[in-house]
């Protein structure tokens, strides 16, 4: 289904270089308040940086002011280390330092509410970090209603300056007002065990999201993860650079980002009663990522381009590695506005078993040149690859076969190139796999039905009708719109 949102950004192709990570818990930090070279970057067109503070979650002990929280608020005034424990029923941990200060805020056993307001509130400071303690356990929650008249973004962990989590302890965010962790520039998350759950968003940083490490689980009446940032094309993105998230129960997006959403490690699962991830552009270099949604499983639009049916210039879904199991009962698997471009990684979608949504749907150009993509769905708009691409690809359909059927390609001598388990019904396959070459000829096995399909051209699609361009231009049938014959009953069985 074609969707615009606002998204405003070019495509994010990176390197990643790793640091060692030092133990979380309480040992030494290098610094107090600078950060220095010992960078981890992830970056082309927009830089990606993890410091190694972001990564260190220690903090020296010795320099650490301890505060054991019990009846009062607590407000932070300058930089420094703030080590917290204890609990306020009614109450916040507030920053209002310089904005030059760097404050670490280490919750060692906290237990905050804030009827009113965020349980932190981070008003001004350069950057704020907030350290798990290694062992610990950890609360924070809002209420229903806000003092402030203050038009917000508004989290039971809000900070209007940069913000990092990290460490190894446990984390527990209640957002019964909106959000759950805001922030108004950067939200970088590199360690700990987090749950959010909200009555919006999870997790939001306009300028960007970065998740480096952790275990992130989240429950959200809106969207699981949002940056949106429009006006800055080198901000609003979200980079998924490892760890473990769980974005469940979401009924909006499981990810938007205005400009760009990656992906380049690290295990990202989505359950979504409407699309998956949403960007402008969408890249996914490495990682595993699961997506179950009632529409889209990705989509790659532009809000600034008017017509959903015509190609928006800038606007790409790429992927280029990882390992991707995309499932949608009523959406595309693979949607862009623009082009759609296959270098490599594993993709499996489990498509529409009906209507008008299908496996592929581009309106530019779509390519495959590397990886493997297999998936079912149904026939009525399905779509190939493009002509340009230079891996072979075919698009099969005609008979209706039931949830449970294995789809099975192999070349001439039985090798098998990439196979699947129908999750659902379907009457059309697509599959793409290194060593397709043009002029070959391979078996195509769906349950106990096998046919050959000879690659005349590099794409070519068979007993398609009501195709969309691709493969397969005009009514159907092969990429020159000739509608294919099909035996009675569908495909031929054969002898594997």
């Amino acid at each position: 289904m074609k969707r615009i949102g606002k998204y405003i950004a070019s495509v994010l192709l990176v390197s990643l270089l790793t640091i060692g990570l030092a133990a979380c818990g309480k040992a030494e930090n290098n610094s107090q308040s600078g950060e220095n070279s010992d960078d981890t970057i992830i970056s082309r067109k927009v830089d990606v940086k993890y410091t190694s503070r972001d990564l260190a979650g220690t903090w020296r002990e010795e320099n650490a002011t301890k505060v054991k929280l019990s009846g009062d608020s607590y407000t932070i005034k300058e930089a420094g280390v703030y080590v917290f424990s204890g609990t306020l029923k009614d109450g916040q941990i507030i920053v209002e330092a310089g904005d030059t200060d760097k404050v670490q805020i280490v919750l060692n056993g906290v237990d905050i509410k804030c009827a009113d307001g965020p349980a932190i509130l981070i008003e001004n400071a350069d950057k704020t970090l907030i350290t798990l303690a290694e062992g610990s356990e950890n609360t924070v929650a809002d209420g229903k209603t806000c003092a402030s008249a203050e038009d917000q973004p508004w989290g039971t962990i809000f900070s209007k300056d940069n913000l990092t989590i990290n460490g190894s302890g446990k984390l527990v965010v209640k957002g019964n007002f909106r959000h759950g962790i805001v922030s108004k520039d950067d939200l970088k998350v590199t360690g700990g065990e987090i749950e959010v759950t909200a009555v919006k968003d999870g997790l939001r940083g306009k300028d960007s999201v970065r998740i480096y490490g952790g275990r992130i689980t989240i429950s959200a009446q809106g969207n699981g993860i949002k940056s949106n940032n429009e006006k800055d094309e080198n901000k609003g993105f979200i980079s998924i650079d490892g760890g473990e998230i769980d974005i469940k129960d979401v009924s909006s997006q499981g990810m938007e980002a205005y400009q760009v959403a990656q992906m380049t490690g690290g295990t990202l699962n989505i359950d979504s009663s409407n699309e998956g991830i949403q960007a402008k552009n969408i890249y996914i270099k490495d990682g595993t990522l699961n997506i179950n949604a009632a529409d889209d499983c990705l989509n790659a639009a532009d809000s600034q381009s008017t017509g959903s049916e015509e190609k928006q210039d800038g606007v790409n879904l790429e992927i280029v590695g990882g390992i991707l199991n995309l499932s949608t009962t009523a959406g595309d698997g693979l949607d862009s506005n623009g082009d759609l471009t296959v270098s490599g990684g594993t993709t499996i979608l489990q498509g529409s078993s009906g209507g008008v949504e299908v496996n592929l749907d581009y309106n530019g150009e779509g390519t495959i040149s590397g990886g493997t993509v297999i998936g079912v769905g149904n026939t009525q708009m399905a779509q190939n690859f493009g002509e340009n691409s230079t891996q072979g690809a075919i698009l099969y359909g005609g008979s209706s076969y039931s949830a449970g059927t294995t789809v099975t390609l192999t070349d001439a001598d039985g090798k098998e190139l990439a196979s699947m388990k129908a999750e659902k019904s379907f009457s059309c396959v697509l599959v793409s796999a290194p060593g397709m070459i043009k002029g070959e000829t391979y078996k195509l096995k769906i349950g106990d039905d096998t046919t050959e399909v000879q690659l005349s051209s590099i794409v070519v699609s068979e007993g398609i009708s009501g195709q969309m361009g691709g493969g397969g231009r005009g009514p159907g049938g092969d990429r020159n719109g000739t509608p294919a014959e099909m035996p009675e009953g569908g495909p031929q069985g054969r002898p594997h």
